[in-house]
């Protein structure tokens, strides 16, 4: 059970990564050159994961309960 959770969670935050990527090629050049971008990111890919999870979690949740 340990391994799976820890799985899991690796999973989640390449997601993260993943996304982290994709919005920051769609940024324009003049905030990738800011210096807040690099800050911004390591945010983004911090919470991302967790809004994506308690998201998933509140829809089971809530299709479960009704």
């Amino acid at each position: 059970m340990k391994y799976v959770l820890i799985a899991l969670f690796g999973f989640v935050y390449l997601i993260g990564i993943f996304t982290v990527k994709v919005l920051d090629k769609v940024l324009p050049e003049n905030l990738r050159q800011s210096r807040s971008h690099y800050p911004v990111l390591i945010l983004m890919w911090i919470f991302t994961p967790i809004l994506l999870v308690m998201f998933i979690g509140y829809k089971l949740r809530s299709t479960i309960n009704n």
